[in-house]
């Protein structure tokens, strides 16, 4: 999940503590490896609670954009089951404000996305200029799909059905919103970072007293366990934003697909040129 060229920035943390490490080996320093095991404990319950934070947003995130792409499909699913009832160009426009709704959450969770060239590309040039410049986008595109779709003559159980849809994706964004506005705790982190450098500085020390032999035993040791305690830290700083490392272009691409190929499916009576 980690690429390898972000975990290539802990070597020169690593070099800085071989020259820590050998430091201690000339002067001798030691300290009780007593000392290491009482600071180990509280130091493990601090990296797996901020591991275990981090992956169950990553996987909350994940279950946010799975629930997005399966209300998406059912909504368009339901309007093309409807179809008679709906004139074709009604359909299209259904389609790119739903798939304009999907890019809009990827923008929403990565500001350096350019939405107003996909909201020019799918929707007419005033709506897209209102959208664009509305606060929300992904919201005012779900309203801008309600004034659409509340009009239309649907049978009731269908247009019950469709608004719930339209309601169940605000309420999936908004579960996306709150992820994004609500990181770890600065404080929580610092402290955890604070305690690892601690034990780190630590742990030459320590196997310099329990009887290390050779500074070479020292330095493969502890630079290989400061290798793999600072990965984990690094690890929960990489998916501590969940949406920088799931792959939202190919979600949001794969919703584009399901909903066109279930809108702009031809059925009697309509003018497939305009498609």
């Amino acid at each position: 999940m980690v690429q390898e060229h972000d975990l290539a920035l802990l070597w020169p943390v690593l070099v800085a503590y071989a020259v820590w490490c050998r430091i201690v080996w000339v002067f001798k320093l030691t300290v009780t490896p007593n000392a290491l095991a009482y600071l180990a404990s509280p130091l493990g319950l601090l990296l797996a609670f901020r591991v275990n934070t981090v992956v169950a947003r990553f996987h909350e995130a994940r279950l946010q954009w799975g629930l997005l792409i399966f209300h998406s499909r059912d909504l368009a699913s339901t309007l093309a089951a409807s179809s008679f009832h709906i004139p074709l160009a009604t359909r299209l426009h259904c389609c790119r404000l739903l798939v304009a709704f999907s890019w809009a959450v990827k923008a929403a969770t990565r500001p350096d996305d350019n939405l107003a060239s996909v909201l020019t590309t799918l929707l007419a040039q005033e709506e897209a200029q209102a959208i664009a410049s509305s606060r929300k986008p992904p919201t005012a595109l779900l309203s801008s799909l309600r004034r659409v779709l509340l009009p239309l003559p649907l049978p009731p159980h269908a247009a019950l059905a469709v608004q719930e849809s339209v309601s169940e994706l605000n309420r999936l964004y908004g579960g996306i919103e709150r992820l994004l506005s609500t990181p770890l705790s600065p404080t929580y982190m610092r402290h955890a970072l604070r305690g690892l450098f601690i034990w780190l500085i630590m742990l030459p020390a320590g196997l310099v007293s329990s009887g290390c032999t050779s500074f070479a035993k020292l330095v493969v040791v502890a630079t290989a366990v400061a290798y793999v305690m600072l990965g984990i830290d690094e690890i929960g700083v990489q998916i501590e934003n969940p949406f920088d490392i799931l792959p939202q272009h190919a979600l949001a691409g794969a919703l584009t697909r399901d909903v066109a190929e279930e809108l702009l499916r031809p059925v009697a009576g309509d003018d497939v040129a305009r498609i």
